[in-house]
């Protein structure tokens, strides 16, 4: 439909950069960038939130983490291992690592990432620790869920980093 459509289609691609969109495709189309400012993003991410009935305080004090849609998913996510956003950094970690091993969607090696952003932003992970130590323990973490995926690593081996980390 896309290769050929008729004189009265068009059609609204969106595309979030994380891959590549397929050539055949970005030679017929228009790229567009849309820009929004803080307070319509809030607006937009309220809205959404309202639509599925997910609580505020979920996404607002984290709307510069990630798009809304990645709220959602983050949020469905969170009730399908059945933790909070409150649960150990340790605890997630274990749960999603899981979830990845047996379904192998990129999505929870992603929830991890944005759960070490919320930890490292909130510095609840680390009662008042350096900034040199935060940043290492963020590195460390990165790096080690790269390697997993890249080496197919056991669960234990980013565990032991996280717990280690945490000590």
């Amino acid at each position: 439909m896309i290769e050929e459509p008729s004189k009265n289609n068009y059609f609204i691609l969106i595309n979030n950069k994380r891959n590549k969109l397929v050539e055949t495709l970005k030679s017929r189309s228009i790229e567009t960038k849309i820009f929004l400012n803080n307070d319509q993003k809030n607006s937009i991410l309220k809205k959404i939130l309202d639509n599925h009935d997910i609580d505020d305080n979920f996404a607002l004090n984290y709307s510069y983490l990630a798009s809304p849609g990645m709220f959602i998913k983050y949020y469905y996510i969170l009730k399908e291992i059945d933790a909070e956003l409150n649960t150990s950094f340790y605890e997630l970690t274990s749960k999603l690592l899981e979830k990845y091993k047996k379904e192998k969607q990129e999505i929870y090696i992603d929830c991890i990432k944005f759960f070490l952003e919320i930890k490292y932003n909130d510095n609840n992970l680390f009662k008042k620790q350096n900034i040199f130590f935060l940043l290492k323990f963020k590195n460390d973490i990165l790096k080690i869920l790269y390697e997993y995926k890249r080496f197919n690593l056991t669960n234990n081996s980013v565990l032991n980093i996280v717990k280690n980390s945490i000590i």
